[in-house]
């Protein structure tokens, strides 16, 4: 599922964040995104 969130934000301002996606990023790009959308 992160895989997925990571793609979609990957478009947006989710480059940053897509080396970031650590085990504990997880749950911060997941909020970022709802946050997003």
């Amino acid at each position: 599922m992160s895989a997925s969130i990571l793609t979609s934000t990957s478009a947006g301002n989710g480059s940053q964040l897509k080396w970031r996606s650590d085990s504990q990023w997880s749950p911060t790009i997941k909020v970022f995104s709802k946050t997003q959308f």
